[in-house]
């Protein structure tokens, strides 16, 4: 698996979500995401300025496991900032769970992750709500940090 992948695989979960209501557009690479104008809407990257990890697992014959560990933000956009703070604020409010609930139904995507959540506690992502920058724009959602973790057979001499 790659991140590419992974972000295509988690776009695909995220559009089983039809509760609070079905987003509008789930964006598996973030420059296709020109254009926030319909709400809700997801945008996934590969988290910034968060450190990810490659380490080796075990090697023998020419190839081995390796292990990368990465975090997945997964933007979650309900409105313009415009937009009164308390209608925003209510729209927030089921979408942490939306998240979590269509992601724990296949936590490993099909197979093509070891697992989404941290492998070592039982919390499963974080999450902030709040304004959101996008395109020099201003917005309002939710920020979910998903931890992701992958192990890849891959050659080592």
């Amino acid at each position: 698996m790659t991140v590419a992948n992974t972000l295509t695989a988690l776009r695909t979960q995220l559009m089983t979500i039809t509760s609070p209501e079905t987003p509008k557009k789930v964006y598996a690479d973030p420059k296709e995401a020109t254009s926030l104008g319909e709400f809700p809407c997801i945008v996934l990257s590969l988290a910034p300025g968060l450190s990810h990890s490659w380490s080796t697992e075990a090697a023998g014959g020419g190839s081995g496991l390796a292990e990368h560990d990465y975090t997945v933000a997964i933007w979650v956009f309900l409105g313009a900032r415009a937009t009164p703070l308390p209608e925003l604020h209510s729209r927030t409010i089921p979408w942490s769970e939306a998240v979590f609930r269509a992601l724990v139904a296949n936590i490993t995507l099909s197979g093509a992750v070891i697992q989404l959540g941290r492998g070592d506690s039982p919390e499963f992502f974080t999450y902030q709500i709040g304004p959101l920058e996008w395109g020099g724009q201003d917005f309002w959602g939710v920020k979910v940090l998903l931890p992701v973790i992958e192990k890849p057979v891959v050659t080592m001499n």
